[in-house]
């Protein structure tokens, strides 16, 4: 698996399971190794069951993933705007639970993408 944020890859682990579910132990947004949390604002995740060509990865990260393409396992807009459940949105029934004091914030990334 690789992580990307805003385009640039920023870590990779192996996957030994078959996507996102399979890794639902390891799979973390927000945190660093060792468990410290990051500072940080998120727009959204998006998770796919296959590699994204770098060219792909900055043509979609400021945009709503495609509703048709069957490689997103999941989706989470990150509009909730409180509570501790990342809802997903690609249809697959991974929703994210919220730990660690998450913040909402009021001027969160819009949800209207280009």
């Amino acid at each position: 698996m690789r992580g990307y944020r805003d385009g640039v890859l920023i870590g990779t682990t192996a996957d030994s399971g078959n996507g996102a579910g399979a890794m639902a132990d390891a799979f973390r947004v927000g945190e660093y190794s060792g468990g410290l949390n990051a500072d940080a604002r998120i727009a959204h995740v998006t998770c796919y069951n296959t590699a994204l060509s770098l060219a792909r990865i900055n043509n979609l990260r400021w945009s709503k993933p495609p509703d048709n393409d069957l490689n997103i396992v999941l989706y989470w807009p990150l509009n909730e705007n409180g509570g501790t459940v990342a809802q997903d949105h690609a249809g697959t029934n991974n929703s994210g639970t919220l730990t660690s004091g998450v913040t909402w914030l009021s001027d969160h990334p819009p949800t209207t993408y280009k």
